[in-house]
């Protein structure tokens, strides 16, 4: 607050084309911001349909057109709603997205069985902060800005596995 002080003692005025310049710095911080996380976010999904070998897979159920195994979108109302690119909600600088796997039996098999995976992506002063929710809460992952490959490894055998764990046989008896 000391250099409000010196300012106002200096007689210095802000002008009106001051705030709008601050404004338009803001801005263009805060869309290459999210742009940023949006991106990452996708690449996330992308990463994880490759780890499990469904690029591209597809099937198809009697009156329905054919449906990709693995998408993403967002939670909306509770429900998913698939995405065609990032666009993803946020806040607390988060990107909040989701994973939505279709497992079966086998592609031609019914019924098919949707699980919803969750996730949140924020920036870390060391890079990001990827966020799974499981069964047992939520899990951080620390992702360096370089975002490699071999350093998203661990997410995605996280989620492979939360989802293994929600099929708990046992339950059965």
């Amino acid at each position: 607050m000391a250099f409000l002080i010196d300012l106002l003692e200096e007689g210095a005025l802000t002008d009106f084309s001051d705030i709008r310049n601050a404004y338009a710095k803001h801005k263009t911080a805060q869309d290459a911001y999210w742009n940023d996380l949006q991106t990452k976010a996708y690449s996330i999904y992308r990463g994880f349909e490759h780890h499990v070998g469904l690029a591209g897979q597809k099937f198809a159920t009697p009156g329905k057109p054919e449906e990709a195994y693995c998408q993403v979108g967002v939670m909306e109302s509770g429900k998913f709603k698939q995405v065609l690119g990032p666009s993803f909600s946020g806040s607390d600088l988060q990107v909040e997205f989701a994973i939505r796997l279709v497992v079966d039996e086998s592609p031609i098999s019914l019924p098919k069985k949707a699980l919803i995976i969750q996730l949140r992506l924020g920036k870390s002063k060391d890079g990001y902060l990827a966020r799974l929710k499981t069964s047992e809460g939520w899990f951080d992952f620390s992702i360096s800005f370089a975002f490699a490959e071999s350093e998203l490894k661990n997410l995605y055998e996280a989620i492979a596995l939360d989802v293994i764990d929600s099929m708990d046989e046992s339950i059965f008896g």
